[in-house]
């Protein structure tokens, strides 16, 4: 058995010689994959973005197949993929071709289950009929904490009103815990009516139309047990239509509960 080296141009083919027959090697691809989140911790009702990417680093074509493994704590809402398939949280991609040196980026939009603890684990590999000369970069893995969240509740009431009188429609927020809540905020929405606040709320109106009003109320800190109860006024009510209210509460800590976060009233 003989070796030979034959150079064309820049590139290098190895050749080996068996009973003065040649065969060429075989072509080889680097592929890689790697995982990323939009945040370093998770919270329970809030929305993580992962970001698969699968890189060929050459030196040949190669035809990938990534499977992911997504965390049982979270929900997909979307795949900015055509080429990916998820079933029962595990995702396949088949993307084109990738030549040597180019990536493709898969992202996946979830959402954390309220019930989330712990962490979330997702896991990534990839494979194609190409041989692969380091398979250490062939797999990825993805831990995510999970910040304990707290439970917030809306409750609004707003009787019917006349035109051209004031009534109240009254908000009432609580911190059913375990944790205390910095920076809650909460929204209220009038259709039909206009709404009027007092000052110590921090209300400011976000959106105006003919027939609708939109107010964000920062209300800072909220321990886990207090309430805070914020009293808008409704005044013009249109000619001829029942006005109806919302609002909706949040904070930056996770939310263990969120079907409480809403209310309406009219």
């Amino acid at each position: 058995m003989r070796r030979a080296l034959l150079a064309c141009g820049s590139a290098a083919t190895a050749v080996l010689t068996v009973a003065g027959s040649a065969v060429a090697a075989e072509p080889e691809a680097d592929l890689g994959v790697t995982v990323t989140a939009s945040a370093p911790r998770a919270r329970p009702g809030g929305l993580v973005d992962h970001t698969v990417t699968i890189t060929n680093f050459g030196p040949a074509v190669a035809e990938p197949v990534a499977t992911v493994h997504l965390p049982d704590g979270l929900s997909v809402v979307g795949i900015d993929a055509d080429y990916c398939r998820e079933r029962r949280r595990v995702l396949e991609c088949r993307p084109p071709a990738l030549p040597a040196g180019t990536a493709r980026l898969v992202r996946v939009q979830g959402v954390v289950e309220p019930t989330a603890t712990g962490t979330l684990r997702t896991t990534a590999s990839v494979r194609s009929g190409t041989p692969d000369p380091d398979a250490a970069n062939d797999t990825a893995t993805l831990v995510t904490p999970v910040e304990p969240g707290t439970d917030l509740r809306v409750r609004l009431r707003g009787p019917r009103a006349a035109r051209g009188s004031r009534v109240p429609v009254v908000a009432v927020v609580t911190n059913r815990g375990p944790r205390a809540a910095d920076a809650v905020v909460l929204r209220l929405g009038a259709h039909g009516a206009s709404l009027l606040t007092e000052p110590a709320d921090h209300c400011v109106q976000t959106r105006r139309d003919r027939n609708a009003q939109y107010l964000t109320c920062e209300l800072g800190p909220l321990a886990a047990g207090a309430q805070r109860t914020v009293r808008a006024f409704a005044d013009r009510v249109a000619a001829g239509r029942t006005p109806h209210y919302a609002a909706a509460v949040s904070s930056p800590l996770g939310e263990t509960a969120p079907r409480d976060n809403t209310s309406r009233a009219r």
